[in-house]
């Protein structure tokens, strides 16, 4: 087996919680789904950020990437919606 990758993705700090999920279901789903590790930290300097240590498999980590980049997509729309009401 070789050693694992990180990468790190910077998200608003706002979106975070889409992220986790209710019970932390969703970044579980993610780990789990994607075969990876995920880290979230917050940016010591910059508060309005946070990052998304994603470690695994090139490909796991890529997985994880994308399902972790939908699901701020669907934060975005849904926040988008709310204002709009």
């Amino acid at each position: 087996m070789s050693d694992p990758f990180s990468q790190c993705v910077p998200i608003p700090s706002e979106y975070v919680p889409y992220i986790i999920g209710k019970g932390g279901r969703t970044i579980t789903n993610i780990e789990k789904g994607s075969h990876t590790s995920i880290c979230i930290t917050e940016d010591r300097y910059n508060k309005e950020w946070h990052y998304v240590k994603i470690t695994g498999g090139t490909r796991s980590i890529d997985k994880a990437r994308k399902w972790i980049i939908k699901c701020l997509i669907s934060a975005i729309e849904t926040k988008k919606n709310e204002s709009k009401s």
